[in-house]
């Protein structure tokens, strides 16, 4: 389920989002950084499968592999 959040206001909301710690949850941001916060924020809330996509051009990259099923 696409999700779009600020990480002030996303970890007090993500349970109900993703109610298992093993959801599978793929972040990106522009260049990276915030998407690899959010992992790290995430793991230290217990969530395991969690997928720094890296920036969006990263992101689309990773995509485009995974639909190729290269």
């Amino acid at each position: 389920m696409p999700c779009r959040c600020r990480w002030a206001s996303c970890s007090p909301g993500i349970a109900r989002i993703a109610p298992g710690l093993d959801t599978p949850m793929i972040l990106y941001c522009a260049s990276g950084m915030r998407s690899a916060s959010g992992v790290r924020m995430l793991a230290a809330l217990g969530y395991t499968g969690v997928h720094n996509a890296g920036g969006l051009g990263q992101a689309v990259a990773w995509a485009r592999q995974r639909n190729s099923g290269t």
